[in-house]
């Protein structure tokens, strides 16, 4: 009887001194800043402590796609699907509902909603309210979905809603929003799965993808802007989380 509680009393020192050594690594680098370069981003956990510790948050879609607002955030892709998939052939449901409402694609092309999309109505504090009164302890938007369109001020594309569009930074008025109100803001960018359609060119009938070469070179150059922008807005100080997703 002695030998076992001496070996749960052993056990238990164990665990404790675990613990001790995992809650100083991360207060450690919970400490620690962040700077712009990989080494950095090394020596953070992939997801902060706040985030783990937080019960509900609200992240959100929204873009150029909200002006046909049909199907998805899928819709810059799906409109050009002119020939379907194996199992379901023809036309996709968002390109004929395009050709239907606004016309055939390769005239009328998802760069031609940009100047609809006004956000006039727009109000980053009652959204922030909004978000508060449901008790969240995080929220944030899309700051750059697949149809490569920057819902922030971007110093490094004109694609953005900064200088198109709605002619505010989207992204920067909810982060001002958002944090000033207790809240954690996070945003995402979802660059992998780009679409790389044309206007008005042979490549916008091809299930909205364009050639292997054409699609290799735009990849690289867009590797280079999501280096630039990822460290852009963490050293702008706008978010306390960013997340990469491929789809």
């Amino acid at each position: 009887m002695k030998k076992v509680v001496n070996w749960i009393c052993m056990a238990l020192i164990f665990i404790l001194l675990g613990c001790h050594s995992h809650q100083s690594v991360r207060a450690e680098k919970a400490g620690s800043k962040y700077t712009p370069d990989w080494e950095s981003l090394k020596n953070h956990e992939p997801a902060p402590e706040w985030f783990r510790d937080a019960k509900f948050g609200i992240y959100f879609h929204w873009g150029v796609y909200s002006v046909p607002a049909f199907g998805s955030e899928w819709y810059p892709r799906n409109m050009y699907n002119k020939s379907g998939q194996a199992r379901r052939p023809g036309p996709s449901s968002e390109c004929r509902h395009h050709t239907e409402t606004w016309g055939d694609p390769g005239e009328f092309g998802y760069p031609d909603f940009v100047p609809m999309f006004k956000a006039e109505k727009f109000d980053a504090d009652q959204w922030a309210e909004l978000f508060v009164k449901a008790g969240a302890k995080f929220a944030g938007p899309v700051a750059e979905h697949h149809d490569g369109y920057a819902m922030w001020d971007s110093e490094l594309t004109t694609w953005n809603a900064a200088d198109t569009g709605p002619k505010r930074d989207i992204t920067g008025e909810l982060a001002e929003a958002i944090k000033s109100r207790g809240m954690k803001f996070v945003t995402t960018f979802h660059h992998a799965r780009n679409n790389l359609w044309q206007k008005k060119t042979e490549a916008a009938t091809l299930n909205g993808q364009a050639t292997i070469s054409l699609f290799k070179e735009i990849f690289r150059l867009c590797l280079k802007i999501l280096r630039m922008q990822f460290f852009t807005v963490i050293c702008r100080g706008k978010s306390s989380w960013i997340y990469g997703k491929g789809n």
